[in-house]
């Protein structure tokens, strides 16, 4: 007998987000969004780097660097959005926090230029994370290929279960039927007929007075 397996199919984490198929598009054309305007405004910044003076060449070279490293980020995740678990988290975590800077100090030099790019990429990422449910990222993978445990018990039982019926008809009738027919009876009818040749003689015996 063979036993089907009830494995549940494999389901990837990413299609399960809230938005389906248009929002899986919409959320990595977001994420794209992001890593684009990153690097743009990374190379704006690098080309001012030359006329940078002293006391700005250290603080635009973080900002120009950095920038690069978050267009990367945010390429990696729009490519794949749950194999990164704390990436997309980490990066919005400081886009808003340089934005909510920019925002309470705006008398500061390059401050609505920081409001307008990282702004921009902070709702980018916001929106891209719902839509492609990023935060799956944290969660185990599951596999079609192996069954939970109490679905292997099952498969066991039923197998053994089985093995048993398939077992008992082999061993138990015919072989008492042959038992039976090898040695008993054959056996009895033997004993028999001789004990009756036997006592024939016997009985035509002429008895002595």
């Amino acid at each position: 007998m063979t036993t089907s397996s009830a494995s549940e199919p494999a389901v990837s984490p990413s299609r399960e987000a809230a938005g389906g198929a248009s929002g899986q598009v919409a959320g990595r054309a977001l994420l794209v969004v992001a890593a684009l305007i990153a690097a743009g405004t990374a190379g704006f910044e690098l080309a001012r780097l030359g006329g940078s003076s002293d006391a700005t060449l250290i603080v635009g070279s973080w900002r120009t660097f950095g920038l690069i490293v978050f267009a990367g980020l945010f390429a990696l995740v729009a490519w794949r959005p749950t194999s990164y678990p704390g990436v997309l988290e980490l990066s919005i975590l400081h886009k808003v926090a340089v934005t909510l800077v920019a925002v309470n100090n705006t008398q500061a030099a390059d401050a609505w230029g920081v409001v307008v790019v990282d702004g921009l990429i902070a709702i980018a990422l916001i929106a891209g994370y719902l839509l492609l449910g990023c935060y799956r990222a944290w969660k185990p993978a599951r596999t079609a290929a192996r069954p939970s445990a109490k679905e292997q018990a099952r498969q066991d039982r039923k197998s053994s279960a089985a093995g048993g019926r398939t077992a008992r008809p082999g061993s138990g009738a015919q072989g008492g039927s042959e038992s039976q027919g090898g040695s008993g009876t054959p056996g009895g009818d033997a004993s028999q007929g001789s004990g009756s040749e036997s006592s024939g003689p016997e009985s035509s015996r002429p008895q002595s007075s």
